[in-house]
């Protein structure tokens, strides 16, 4: 079993570090269907594809490394383009271990995406994972669940931000389908466990004037148009130090998120308005996991290029703070008998 600190064995309090919360909103994703710029959408794409056939990117080489038994059913929750299943397939050619993996998204630009594939293997299913009524089109029981960078997503979207709901209703009725030894997987944004919530402060590169007129833009608008009520963001900006200052890494890593998505354009923008990255911790993720039958048996935390290219760019951050940086964590749960 992977050994956590002495922090994840606590359990952890909803309504102090993670507050739930509703209300009428109804976000849009980043990428939707409806609105997306169609080269956008293709480039997310290609992007999904590249990764996903890098066997040691880390949100596939933990998956694949255990996916070595007789596993042969599994559904890979918010698959997006599918591109993740179709790797772990082509990985397993050789052994013929998985018979069938049902891809779970609402957007129909993703199953659409998906069916591009033409991977037989591949059974796609455009429904909000939730509802209840998901568990009608899918098998009893299943050997391993993929939640790929989708929780926080079934959180803000699904859940309307009441994220006591997604641990005690929604999580449950998930790992409840899985088979003795099986597996879940989940990849996603993931807060610093244990923050000692001592202000951060990191410094805006002005070098570049474009560069820093879009941070300026961004920090200017971010703050008045945010719309969950889960968080206050908590930062201020010395406009005249180019100094920010936070009051935890959860905040940070929020803010940080957000503007790598949402400085893009104004679609982008609106996506993450309404999307909250940062959700949970490992200790939650962990407790309300293994409370019901499972173990922690791989896990792992990365700073993806992508995201380290862009903090470099438009921030000054010194390595102490760098150090505590993640874009996300991946983790192996595996049910015991």
């Amino acid at each position: 079993m992977a050994q956590m600190n002495k922090y994840q064995k606590e359990k952890p309090i909803i309504g102090d570090d993670e507050r739930s919360g509703s209300n009428n909103l109804n976000p849009v994703s980043i990428i939707d269907a409806k609105t997306t710029n169609k080269a956008v959408f293709n480039d997310y794409c290609n992007n999904m594809a590249i990764t996903a056939k890098n066997p040691h990117h880390p949100k596939l080489s933990i998956l694949l490394k255990h996916l070595k038994d007789c596993h042969n059913i599994g559904i890979d929750i918010g698959a997006g383009t599918g591109h993740v299943s179709d790797c772990i397939i082509k990985q397993d050619e050789k052994n013929n271990y998985i018979s069938r993996i049902y891809a779970v998204d609402m957007e129909k630009c993703f199953i659409d995406s998906i069916k591009t594939l033409n991977n037989n293997k591949i059974i796609t299913i455009q429904e909000n994972a939730c509802k209840d009524h998901i568990f009608s089109l899918l098998p009893k029981k299943v050997d391993f669940l993929i939640f790929n960078s989708v929780i926080h997503e079934l959180i803000s979207y699904g859940c309307n931000y009441n994220i006591e709901q997604f641990w005690l209703s929604i999580w449950p009725r998930w790992l409840s389908i899985i088979n003795n030894n099986g597996y879940v997987f989940v990849r996603d944004f993931i807060g610093v466990n244990n923050s000692n919530n001592k202000p951060i402060t990191i410094s805006i590169k002005r070098k570049n004037k474009k560069n820093y007129q879009q941070i300026k833009e961004f920090l200017k608008n971010f703050k008045k148009d945010w719309k969950t009520p889960r968080k206050e963001l908590n930062y201020k900006w010395n406009k005249k130090t180019s100094i920010i200052k936070f009051k935890n890494y959860d905040i940070l890593l929020e803010v940080l998120l957000s503007f790598r998505w949402g400085h893009l354009n104004k679609l982008q923008y609106d996506g993450v308005i309404a999307e909250q990255f940062i959700n949970f911790n490992t200790n939650s993720l962990q407790y309300y996991t293994e409370k019901h039958g499972f173990k922690l048996i791989d896990y792992q935390y990365y700073l993806g290029q992508d995201y380290s290219n862009t903090f470099n760019k438009y921030f000054g951050i010194n390595k102490d703070i760098q150090s505590h940086l993640h874009s996300k964590g991946v983790f192996l749960f595996q049910k015991c008998t």
